[in-house]
């Protein structure tokens, strides 16, 4: 439950389209870097290289053309930095994260030696990390939301690497006026799968290894590709699905432009709102879930039962659904570890060619006969 709870957290942020205009914020300007970091998927973030120093911005998802956060990287004390930004010299010496979806890209660099404190401790499904939360090491700061900045100024990490939740957030900017600059990392609002893997490459500016980043998310995004257009040849129809399950009263289904809803045509299948014009999630109610759902082939998410017989004591209504009749029912638990940290909110993130071939194997297996599940298992 405490992972579904932070899920629906994760898309009320994404529905989030409201707030006020932080002050300091401001438009492009022209500039004549001596290079560019050509991204090829990810559009929330700006990598420029200049003589002495590198700029990375990170733009508003909430307001357009506007710069959310801008960075000035630097590697000798003698260099001359521009004012209108947060100078951070690399590579990190140590590092905070508050979202386990960073996770996966500290260890793909080879860092995660630099983490000395997370939120949501519990949630870390990585065992090296585990391990050094349990052993100490790492210190647990509790809940995103309400941050235990005692810790974190006790810590002292050298940057504290979280997820914006908004134009302003008051409890970032106290950290970050605390003297603990606040890295934005705003992967979960790339309206797909391959940009947000390319994040990878952003993380990679603060620790000084571009290049490492930029080798390993071609890999990622060469094999995504290739597994793509394998769809073309499948045999069998593209089955009809339903996501997500019910909560509360909302059923949260991902909007047409949603990266889940890409992942869904990339994979091979038919949704219901894949013509949707919605980027964030669409909140639906149990009735007209059933109207526009009861007849699905395939039910993905339903993440809040470990079984069928779970799922029906929850809501018997959902035996009115065709895939609950058929046993054709999923969940995104193909790794949970003990306490139920849940590997699909952490590396799914960083290996998106991964999480398309559980979904290519459970939508054509033909295709992928050899595939074993990763991040997705049937309810029994």
């Amino acid at each position: 439950m405490k992972h579904l709870v932070f899920c629906l957290l994760a898309v009320v942020m994404l529905l989030s389209s409201c707030g006020q205009r932080r002050a300091g914020q401001v438009a492009f300007y022209d500039e004549n870097p001596d290079s560019v970091m050509t991204l090829y998927y990810a559009r929330g973030f700006e990598v420029s290289y200049f003589s002495g120093y590198t700029r990375v911005q990170v733009f508003n998802p909430w307001a357009d053309k506007e710069v959310m956060a801008r960075y000035y990287l630097y590697r000798e004390d003698n260099v001359s930095l521009p004012k209108d930004g947060q100078a951070i010299r690399i590579p990190l010496n140590s590092l905070a994260i508050a979202s386990c979806t960073h996770v996966a890209f500290l260890h793909l660099l080879d860092e995660l030696e630099l983490v000395k404190g997370v939120c949501n401790a519990s949630m870390v499904y990585n065992p090296r990390l585990k391990q050094a939360i349990e052993e100490g090491e790492v210190a647990d700061l509790g809940d995103f939301f309400q941050i235990n900045r005692e810790k974190l100024l006790h810590i002292r990490p050298q940057a504290l690497m979280a997820s914006g939740r908004n134009q302003y957030d008051e409890q970032l900017d106290a950290i970050s006026r605390a003297g603990v600059p606040v890295i934005y990392n705003n992967e979960w609002m790339e309206q797909n799968l391959l940009g947000r893997a390319e994040w990878l490459r952003f993380v990679a500016c603060f620790l000084d290894k571009e290049s490492l980043a930029d080798s390993l998310f071609r890999q990622t995004a060469a094999n995504y590709l290739r597994l793509k257009e394998l769809v073309a040849q499948a045999q069998s129809p593209n089955p009809v699905i339903m996501s997500g399950d019910n909560f509360r009263g909302s059923w949260y289904m991902p909007g047409g432009r949603n990266h889940q809803a890409q992942l869904f045509r990339d994979a091979g299948a038919s949704y219901f709102f894949e013509n949707d014009s919605t980027t964030g999630s669409i909140a639906c109610s149990f009735e007209q879930v059933v109207r526009d759902f009861n007849q699905a082939d395939i039910w993905i998410g339903a993440s809040n039962a470990r079984s069928l017989s779970a799922l029906l004591a929850l809501d018997e209504r959902y035996a009115w659904f065709k895939s609950v009749q058929n046993k054709r029912v999923y969940a995104y638990q193909g790794r949970l570890a003990a306490g139920g940290a849940n590997d699909y909110w952490e590396s799914a993130v960083a290996h998106p060619d991964s999480l398309l071939a559980d979904f290519i194997k459970l939508f054509h297996p033909e295709l992928l006969p050899g595939h074993e599940w990763i991040y997705i298992n049937q309810l029994q």
